[in-house]
């Protein structure tokens, strides 16, 4: 009798359990169909650690999480769950498909060295042709994130030859001919130091290269009368210290507009690449 009694409450706790499951999952869907991600996400994550599940519902609830934080825009967070997933009892078909979603996050979340590294990856796994193909479009989009153009000249003629028998536009052709002018730095501070305001007349700014150039010459004409009237502190303190604030002023506001124009240069540039690799994408030739 004993022995009947124990069966039937481990056969109610399984079937309890099993319906937990099941209410985990379905509460998530009814959540994510009424737009509720964020919730939606919250009971995905506990239908996956709430105890064993099955690989069928492993896959659910991750494929659910995943969705939810895509929709929210939290490709950091998406990452690092796609990572922890890796664990789980899930199918290998979709660990594949977790590889790819996780070469998407790595892109979208800023990660562009991780991004192509994953591409190398998923390139020599068994992956689909259109997955590889856009692998090889994020590779290059990672390239050009992080300023490598001669890499991504030579990884997008071999995506055209690969998946596009090179069948685009003369401008797609030469789609790394025109790189920016990107000025230096290093050339600002220079001149700067050479000569007051010089480093702003490099970085396209002459009117304040002139006026800085006008207030240095000011505080040492101020610095040297002080000094002949007797006023030697007063020359020292105010006419030197103000003479030393401008000259670094002046070098500082010159590697600062340097690394403006350059940053609005390159996203002008990687804005016409984006647009361009984009549209070669959706050609349709094999």
């Amino acid at each position: 009798m004993k022995k009947i009694l124990l069966s039937v409450c481990l056969f109610l706790l399984i079937v309890c359990y099993v319906d937990g499951q099941d209410t985990n999952l379905e509460k998530a869907d009814s959540l994510y169909k009424c737009g509720k991600h964020f919730e939606a996400s919250v009971w995905y994550e506990r239908g996956l650690f709430e105890g064993e599940t099955s690989p069928e519902i492993c896959m659910q609830a991750v494929k659910g999480k995943i969705n939810c934080l895509k929709l929210q825009r939290k490709f950091a967070e998406e990452l690092d769950f796609i990572i922890r997933s890796r664990n789980l009892d899930i199918p290998d078909s979709f660990r594949q498909h977790l590889a790819y979603d996780e070469l998407l996050a790595n892109y979208l979340s800023g990660r562009f060295v991780n991004t192509i590294e994953d591409a190398k990856n998923l390139d020599r796994g068994l992956f689909s042709f259109e997955e590889r193909k856009t692998a090889k479009l994020i590779t290059i989009l990672s390239y050009n994130e992080l300023c490598r153009w001669n890499q991504a000249d030579s990884a997008y003629k071999e995506y055209l030859a690969t998946y596009l028998n090179n069948a685009v536009s003369k401008e797609q052709l030469g789609l790394y001919l025109k790189k920016p002018t990107l000025k230096s730095e290093y050339r600002a501070r220079l001149l700067s130091n050479l000569f007051p305001g010089l480093g702003q007349v490099y970085a396209g700014k002459s009117v304040e290269g002139i006026t800085n150039l006008l207030l240095q010459l000011g505080t040492l004409w101020f610095s040297a009368g002080a000094w002949q009237e007797g006023y030697h502190l007063t020359s020292l303190l105010i006419g030197g210290s103000s003479f030393s604030a401008f000259r670094s002023g002046g070098k500082r506001r010159a590697v600062n507009l340097i690394k403006k124009e350059n940053a609005k240069n390159i996203d002008k540039y990687n804005d016409y690449l984006r647009k361009q690799l984009l549209l070669s994408y959706t050609l349709k030739t094999l």
